[in-house]
C-alpha cells in the first residue's frame, strides 16, 4: 500500500524476485563485464547476493511474508486494521514526500 519507503504495509511471498534488474544485466552494467568474461562469476554473486525476500525482510523493508495462500486473508486484516486508524484508513501520501531524482 504505497511504494518505496514511504509505504503504509509491504509484503511478499516467499518467491519473490526483489531485484532491481536482471542480476546478469546488472553484472554488465556495474562491472562491464559480459558472461564468460574473466571475473564474471564472482562479480554476478556479489551482484545477486542479497537479492531474495528474506534479505529485505532482515533490514525491514519488508514488514511480512506471506504465503500466497494467506494473501487475501492477510489484505482484508490489514485493510481493517488500516480503518481503525484516527484519519480512518490508508495513510496520506503528499506528493512533497516523492522523491525528485534517483
Amino acid at each position: 500500500m504505497g511504494g518505496g519507503r514511504y509505504n503504509d504495509e509491504m509484503v511478499a511471498w516467499p518467491m519473490a524476485e526483489v531485484s532491481f534488474m536482471d542480476p546478469v544485466f546488472a553484472t554488465s552494467i556495474v562491472h562491464n563485464l559480459s558472461p564468460g568474461d574473466e571475473g564474471f562469476e564472482e562479480a554476478f554473486e556479489d551482484i545477486h547476493k542479497e537479492n531474495e525476500v528474506w534479505d529485505m525482510a532482515t533490514d525491514f523493508t519488508i514488514q511480512n511474508v506471506i504465503k500466497p495462500q494467506d494473501t487475501r486473508e492477510y489484505l482484508i486484516r490489514m485493510l481493517d486494521v488500516y480503518r481503525i486508524r484516527r484519519d480512518g484508513g490508508i495513510g496520506k501520501h503528499y506528493m512533497q514526500s516523492w522523491p525528485t531524482s534517483y
